[in-house]
């Protein structure tokens, strides 16, 4: 109880925070590093055909189909393609040019309504949104309620939890042939590693063994 509602002097974070001396993972920079910007769906449900210029990459250019959307996207800002770029604003250039054929389907905007039968589905291939139902039963619910001083009713609605990050999400990767380092803005680095190791273990990678793969965080994080 030494500390719960005192105030404590912070000495070790501090200083280069207000003195714009911590490090973002925009102010990491690596030699020949190439830019990846993410040309995004403007609709939250669209069969889609993008016609790719320059270091362009769809999901049916890559061997492996992760990370972008293959012919359908379900949601908005849902990865389309991937651009290359020697810098950040050649790469969003050449994003911006990009043509894009969209055919919007039908969008799933309420949980409840989307477990009903005739609700639009979220992905064309689903017959039902609903990945899985559980049930829970403990004790006699009906002699509680009886029971009860007060009984209150009503439906609690709980918005999207969307993380305010001090900066853009971005990662930086180096691979030197035998181990891959990924500096990202992120406060589970030991998390970032597994997803890392799983997603590169599809393509084969020696990368993928935990010894290969190194997550780290620079000082300001989300």
């Amino acid at each position: 109880m030494r500390y719960v509602g005192k105030p404590l002097k912070r000495v070790v974070e501090d200083v280069p925070l207000i003195t714009g001396r911590a490090t973002f993972v925009y102010d990491i920079t690596l030699p020949s590093t190439l830019h990846a910007v993410f040309l995004r769906s403007q609709y939250a449900h669209a069969k889609f055909k993008v016609h790719c210029r320059g270091l362009c990459y769809t999901a049916e250019d890559l061997p492996v189909k992760v990370g972008l959307a293959e012919r359908e996207a379900v949601y908005v800002g849902q990865p389309l393609a991937v651009v290359l770029a020697e810098d950040e604003y050649t790469a969003r250039d050449l994003v911006s040019s990009i043509e894009v054929e969209y055919d919007p389907l039908p969008a799933v905007v309420d949980p409840i309504k989307a477990t009903e039968e005739s609700s639009p589905k979220a992905r064309s291939d689903l017959k039902s949104n609903v990945f899985r139902e559980e049930r829970v039963e403990a004790g006699d619910v009906g002699v509680a309620l009886r029971r009860a001083h007060a009984v209150v009713e009503g439906t609690l609605l709980n918005q999207r939890l969307i993380p305010s990050a001090m900066e853009m999400r971005g990662a930086v990767a180096s691979y030197d042939g035998n181990r891959l380092t990924v500096w990202s803005s992120t406060q589970s680095a030991f998390f970032v590693k597994k997803a890392v190791q799983g997603l590169v273990s599809k393509l084969g990678s020696g990368a993928s063994e935990p010894s290969s793969l190194r997550s780290e965080g620079p000082s300001v994080v989300s």
